[in-house]
């Protein structure tokens, strides 16, 4: 098996007869707008890459504003049906790919660092011998459930550096939660990635998406009325602090 593409352009997976993982997971969002999304993983034991395709087909994305208050979410349309997450482990390398304000963007990231402690606590999911890791990743602290036995380094959304696939894994308020689902092996995928719009580094990225709400706010704003930005609470966000704000 083999994955054929570039971090530019048109990404292609093309999976022949060889190892490989496809691994569906759950997730669940315990926010102040309660959802449930579905996604799936795919990783590439020969080259030690992988893909991680979250799904948010069918959500509402207007934009939502509250008269009374300047902190409101402002959301727009997406051309895209998912978002992704890719990594390369051999090279250390992470992108994302985003859409926003109608436009793809391909995101450097800072190769994501958890900090894992593994502990004692060992449990039984479905027909794995799962043990406990606790991380801690841009300020929030997550407990994951790691199977040994599927011996990669990987799991959903940006865990990664246990020895072993990620079977669970959730905030420790339970605000944030990963279910593995379903696991196949040699499976034939072929999967065909959104063609790039802009290439940014997560800092831009993140500049970029705080410019937007504060923009949005002074928009919505009656001319001639005096505008407070109230920086939104990040606190519980899935990402509440990056490393440049530390």
């Amino acid at each position: 098996m083999k994955f054929l593409f570039t971090f530019l352009g048109i990404f292609i997976l093309n999976v022949t007869h060889s190892q490989n993982i496809l691994a569906e997971y759950d997730i669940f969002y315990n926010t102040d707008h309660p959802m449930r999304r579905g996604s799936v993983l795919y990783y590439d034991y020969n080259s030690q890459t992988s893909i991680f395709r979250e799904n948010y087909k069918n959500l509402p994305w207007d934009i939502k504003e509250n008269e009374h208050d300047a902190d409101f979410i402002a959301t727009v349309a997406k051309n895209l049906d998912n978002e992704f997450v890719l990594f390369d482990f051999k090279k250390r390398e992470c992108f994302l790919i985003e859409d926003f304000v109608k436009s793809t963007y391909k995101v450097e990231e800072i190769f994501p660092v958890f900090d894992w402690q593994i502990t004692s606590d060992e449990k039984q999911i479905g027909n794995l011998n799962c043990k406990k890791a606790i991380g801690n990743y841009r300020s929030r602290k997550f407990e994951v459930w790691f199977a040994a036995e599927i011996p990669i380094q990987v799991g959903p959304w940006k865990f990664n550096g246990l020895p072993g696939l990620v079977i669970e894994a959730y905030s420790l308020e339970m605000r944030y939660h990963y279910v593995l689902r379903n696991i196949k092996y040699n499976e034939d995928v072929n999967i065909e990635l959104p063609q790039i719009d802009k290439l940014v580094s997560i800092r831009d990225y993140v500049t970029l998406q705080n410019e937007f709400h504060e923009n949005s706010t002074k928009a919505a704003t009656p001319r001639g009325a005096t505008v407070t930005v109230i920086k939104a609470d990040r606190a519980n966000f899935l990402e509440p602090k990056y490393e440049w704000e530390e």
